[in-house]
């Protein structure tokens, strides 16, 4: 039976695979790449398999390549179809990085649309979480969805670049270098763009150092503990980036007169957003707690600050906010979260204090309270062995406001415990005041152990 099914699977994958292409190929290869949950790295016997395919593949005088990214089913379809296409962008990057020419490349993320095992299964989401890579090589190709201009063995005689043509840099999140006197456009692996005119980076250098990143997801915003506090109160945020340029250990400055124009990828348009600089916080090196998975290197804020003379557009056809960066750093796109809530700015707030049960290990705790229909995230302050606090938490209606309390801990051998509740204020206020005269609401949560793979999938839920 299990034969039966996985011929069956094979033949379904190899006949959507083949629609992509018609009847023109010659030869035709199929294969595919498996990810862990949640992930879009490659592994080393990824690259292993990859390596072999372009030794393959590139013996031919012609050949193309198509990648299809899937997922299995756990998380929202949007979040998964994003993970789809980070798979398949992830390797057509290395392909590239080896020498495969990038015109020959075309990826697609597919989200959950083709499993091949059943979801309700380990084993099947397991080999939902994959990448196909359909290749066609041939003597003589017409690559799908290009015209063919070799029909009659035209040679053309190639033509002379301009010379204003900028560098487009494909990045992940370690240091690259890019040449300052020339324009330059950089494209992050989630779809933030920045792009630095020739004359933007001050500095003599014929070579900086330029690192970046992006934050736009729950899960790693949880598991950093990444704050949305401004001095106005919680902030409700779309996403943040980070860039840093150096010359050595010394950072470039930005033109003021000629600043770095980014644009961050967002599912909807908000009124109101405005550009928040990140203050204080973690310096240097990957945040990693113990026993949790290595994240990417955004170093946490203490805090955001309202920068008013940045502009913050939305541009509509491509679904994404614009601003001018004019300083190294991190940045936010958000609005206070009173302008999704039935509050003003003149709310008084409200106190949160939670009494953890059970076994603890303070020294990897980390506590949130975390809006549930957007985007906030306000760390608890430790009291005591077992007691954490939140003061002062404003904008939130008391009605109509879900929060979620999640706090996450590691054991002496890594492993996780957790404790989560989901509340609104109104339901679990108490009768008294706070000492500072606010709203009242006392909680007692008890943790539990989970495994790695239960907390990356609860992680995911939120």
């Amino acid at each position: 039976m299990q034969i039966c099914v996985y011929m069956k699977t094979v033949l379904v994958s190899c006949l959507f695979l083949f629609s992509c292409f018609g009847a023109a190929a010659q030869n035709f290869s199929l294969d595919t790449i498996f990810f862990e949950f949640d992930r879009f790295d490659l592994q080393p016997t990824n690259k292993q398999t990859l390596d072999s395919l372009i030794g393959d593949f590139t013996s031919y005088s012609s050949y193309f390549v198509q990648i299809f990214g899937h997922t299995d089913s756990i998380g929202s379809d949007q979040y998964n179809l994003e993970l789809s296409r980070l798979r398949a962008r992830a390797i057509a990057l290395y392909l590239v990085d080896q020498g495969v020419d990038l015109k020959r490349i075309e990826y697609e993320g597919l989200g959950t649309t083709k499993p091949v095992g059943s979801n309700r299964t380990f084993r099947g989401r397991r080999m939902n979480r994959r990448a196909d890579l359909a290749i066609v090589f041939a003597d003589e190709l017409a690559i799908p969805g290009r015209v063919d201009t070799t029909a009659n063995n035209v040679v053309e005689t190639p033509v002379e670049e301009p010379k204003d043509v900028p560098d487009t840099i494909y990045c992940d999140y370690n240091p690259f270098n890019v040449n300052p006197a020339k324009q330059t456009v950089i494209i992050a692996p989630k779809g933030a763009t920045f792009v630095i005119a020739s004359n933007t980076l001050q500095t003599d250098a014929e070579q900086v150092s330029v690192e970046v990143n992006e934050l736009y997801d729950r899960k790693t915003m949880v598991q950093l503990a990444m704050p949305t506090l401004s001095k106005e109160g919680p902030l409700e945020a779309a996403g943040m980036v980070s860039l840093n340029v150096r010359d050595g250990r010394k950072i470039v400055n930005i033109s003021t007169e000629n600043p770095i124009e980014v644009t961050m990828p967002a599912t909807r348009r908000d009124a109101d957003m405005a550009a928040y600089s990140g203050t204080g916080g973690a310096r240097g090196g990957r945040s990693r707690s113990r026993g949790a998975s290595e994240q990417p290197p955004f170093k946490v804020v203490n805090g955001w600050n309202l920068e008013s003379g940045i502009p913050v557009k939305y541009l509509g056809r491509e679904r994404a906010y614009s601003f001018q960066m004019l300083k190294n750093g991190r940045f936010a796109i958000a609005r206070p979260l009173y302008h999704s809530q039935d509050t003003g700015p003149d709310d008084l707030g409200v106190d949160i204090e939670v009494k953890f049960k059970g076994k603890v290990f303070p020294r990897t705790t980390k506590a949130m309270i975390i809006g549930e229909r957007v985007k906030t995230y306000i760390p608890m302050k430790r009291k005591d062995k077992r007691s954490y606090s939140a003061t002062n938490v404003k904008f939130v209606d008391p009605a109509r406001t879900e929060l979620v309390l999640f706090a996450v801990q590691y054991d002496d051998r890594g492993n996780p415990w957790v404790a989560r509740r989901t509340f609104k204020v109104g339901e679990v206020v108490s009768k008294k005041k706070s000492s500072k005269g606010r709203p009242l609401v006392k909680m007692k949560l008890k943790y539990r152990k989970v495994s790695k793979s239960e907390l990356d999938e609860l992680l995911t839920d939120l």
